[in-house]
């Protein structure tokens, strides 16, 4: 219900004060567990009150030895372009291919897969610019595989049910970023086990169908390394 002005939201535990008093002490006592501060309850005034007295948080070094630091990559993938070698339209006419990107960490968490838009007109020459985000352990970023798939559709993939396949790539991160430039200056700095970035230049795979190459694929990789360090307040 709407409170009207001579009726504030907490009239209820005004006439209730035993029961805001439990309330608040339950607040004052979970906040005490969790190390953010101690709780005092004060009634003198007819009304319960929460009293809390901030405390500031533990130093760094004990942070760490609370909670450690989980080092986690941030992997963009993007897919600029594809040139096919044939027409994979069984009635021929204009393709609108598109990319299923699939991702395969290195440390077994499963697999991720994402789809672009089909290129209109794009034929046997689309563009798409697409980009997919990926998190990873920055121990197995480099090893985890990408694997990339054009596709078509048309009456021949709607009378089968599924696309039509006209080739796929596959490579490791560590692969596409090749002899990419390495920076530094992300997250938290070098010193207090921060971040860095790491971009891979712009990569040529071959697509393959069947063993027989059906076009080339043009990909490029990029990894952000951060040091994420729980919060004390939310460990």
């Amino acid at each position: 219900r709407r409170c009207l002005p001579d009726q504030p939201p907490w009239g209820a535990f005004a006439r209730k004060p035993a029961v805001a008093t439990a309330m608040l002490s339950a607040v004052a006592a979970g906040l005490e567990a969790r190390g953010g501060g101690t709780g005092a309850i004060d009634s003198s005034s007819g009304m319960a009150q929460a009293v809390v007295e901030a405390r500031g948080p533990p130093p760094p070094q004990q942070q760490q030895q609370q909670h450690g630091s989980a080092k986690r990559a941030h992997v963009v993938l993007r897919v600029a372009r594809a040139q096919l070698s044939r027409n994979f339209r069984a009635l021929g006419g204009t393709m609108a291919p598109y990319v299923l990107v699939e991702w395969r960490p290195a440390d077994g968490s499963g697999c991720e897969s994402s789809t672009s838009r089909p290129h209109k007109k794009g034929h046997m020459s689309p563009v798409w610019n697409y980009e997919c985000l990926h998190w990873t352990p920055v121990d197995s970023a480099r090893a985890s595989a990408v694997h990339f798939s054009v596709f078509v559709q048309g009456p021949a993939s709607w009378a089968k049910g599924r696309p039509t396949l006209c080739g796929a790539a596959a490579a490791t991160v560590g692969e596409l970023l090749g002899g990419g430039a390495k920076g530094e200056g992300c997250g938290q700095g070098r010193g207090q086990g921060g971040g860095g970035a790491e971009v891979g230049p712009e990569q040529e795979l071959r697509l393959e169908k069947h063993g027989e190459e059906t076009g080339r694929i043009w990909v490029q990789a990029e990894v952000l390394r951060q040091a994420f360090l729980p919060s004390a307040e939310w460990p």
